[in-house]
């Protein structure tokens, strides 16, 4: 038997979209297409809002070397999670109270 995968009603009316690049993953983050047409990037908040019209189109128009899939902005942004990256904490600043902690101050 094959699973249906249910893809939540969209309001017909809704026009701000994101689009996914689907051949890219990091770790379990999406990938976007930037702001003006910068790359891919995971950070939701540095990704291109497309109106349906153009997201269609991008999609549409680049179907034969890429994976795109469009997205509802407002259903991305209501699963937004934050996380840290590890290349931008400073290992130094971990070191800063250890001797603390080691002395159970």
């Amino acid at each position: 038997m094959i699973e249906t995968i249910h893809s939540p009603i969209v309001d017909e009316s809704c026009d701000e979209w994101y689009i996914q690049d689907t051949r890219l993953c990091v770790g379990h983050s999406m990938c976007w297409w930037k702001r003006g047409g910068h790359g891919y990037g995971c950070d939701i908040r540095n990704a291109e809002v497309f109106t349906r019209a153009a997201a269609e189109k991008l999609c549409r128009t680049h179907r034969e070397s890429h994976n795109f899939s469009m997205w509802p902005k407002s259903y991305i942004d209501g699963r937004v999670s934050h996380h840290i990256d590890a290349q931008h904490a400073d290992r130094a600043m971990n070191e800063v109270n250890q001797p603390a902690i080691e002395a159970g101050i």
